[in-house]
């Protein structure tokens, strides 16, 4: 919920931002630092929603550091190949991009079905009290640590 909330936020400002930026007469150098400012201020805020997360399940959020630094070179990637290739989609460099975005999928998939949409784990685990306030129905080993 939390996320649907920053998301709904973030799309509101990003509304207000270009309906009523340019109105003022603000340049387009404005307009960039403004939309730059938005999607930093999305990254982090999801990120740190994410790395609470993914410690609610019982799992170091430098996972999901790494999961950002990967879609992060999927995106580099796809600006490279695209600034190379000159658009052309059957430019080797185009089709090594079209494996990775669909890897880069195939790990959001994964991400959001394996730490956004599951139970977080039942009482307090390594990185402190359960959010819910329940108490494990079976007590786990803290040896014991599956991503």
């Amino acid at each position: 919920m939390r996320m649907l909330a920053l998301y709904l936020v973030v799309q509101i400002l990003a509304a207000v931002g270009t309906q009523f930026l340019p109105a003022l007469g603000l340049s387009s150098s404005v307009m960039l630092v403004y939309s730059v400012g938005m999607t930093l201020l999305f990254w982090l805020s999801s990120a740190s929603l994410w790395v609470r997360r993914f410690h609610d399940r019982n799992v170091s959020g430098w996972w999901y550091g790494l999961y950002f630094l990967f879609i992060l070179a999927v995106f580099g990637w796809l600006i490279y190949a695209v600034t190379v290739s000159g658009g052309d989609v059957n430019a080797p460099d185009m089709q090594t991009a079209k494996y990775l975005i669909a890897a880069g999928l195939m790990a959001w998939l994964f991400v959001t079905i394996r730490f956004g949409l599951r139970k977080g784990t039942a009482g307090p685990n390594r990185y402190g009290p359960d959010p819910l306030g329940q108490e494990p129905s079976v007590p786990l080993p803290e040896e014991i640590h599956i991503l």
